[in-house]
């Protein structure tokens, strides 16, 4: 291994990770049966499965949701290989928080008693679902900081490019084509087409 691989920012790993929360928040959208909007799954259906089965996976190294990892429709594996192998380096806590995800991870996970969104373009979710996960995200955050100087907030959540691309444009932002996509082929004017709708 390179030794440098171990440093970061001039500190060793085994130190560093006492201080390093990685928290990986799952949820779902019925935006991501949307056909091509995401590739989060190797059908429109199938995403729905890939937030948990990315939470099992990043913590134990297999899937108990689904029998495989999730793959794109032309079968690219998901992001969470290249999530736990990086954390492998420095072994950090890991923990995972359900902000609203349909299909529940089978291992242990912090829930923020959200649920699973809308199709957008057909309601999100409940003013009262959006206050509780913010009021207790905060809790759950205030709280961390008093253990770990450093906390990585990771995300699964299909279609949540496409999600936060519509909810930075309706806080007044010039986010139109401004979002990224797990894709190489970034389906932006899908993207616009439902945001505007």
């Amino acid at each position: 291994m390179i030794p440098s691989i171990k440093e970061y920012n001039g500190a060793i790993a085994d130190e560093f990770k006492s201080d390093f929360l990685y928290l990986l928040t799952i949820g779902t959208t019925d935006l991501s049966l949307v056909p091509g909007l995401t590739i989060a799954g190797a059908t429109p259906e199938l995403t729905h499965f890939t937030p948990a089965a990315d939470a099992e996976y990043v913590i134990l190294g297999k899937c108990k949701s689904i029998k495989t990892i999730p793959v794109s429709p032309s079968g690219i594996p998901t992001p969470a290989l290249i999530t736990r192998a990086s954390l492998s380096f420095i072994n950090p806590v890991k923990l995972v928080v359900n902000a609203g995800s349909r299909i529940i991870p089978k291992i242990p996970f912090i829930d923020l008693q959200g649920e699973p969104g809308k199709d957008i373009r057909k309601g999100a979710i409940s003013v009262e679902s959006l206050e509780r996960v913010l009021e207790n995200g905060m809790t759950l955050g205030e709280e961390l900081s008093n253990y770990f100087k450093t906390i990585l907030i990771a995300e699964s959540i299909p279609a949540g490019t496409t999600t936060a691309m519509a909810t930075l444009l309706a806080l007044g932002y010039d986010a139109m084509d401004k979002v990224s996509s797990a894709s190489p082929e970034n389906p932006k004017e899908l993207k616009r087409r439902v945001v505007e709708e």
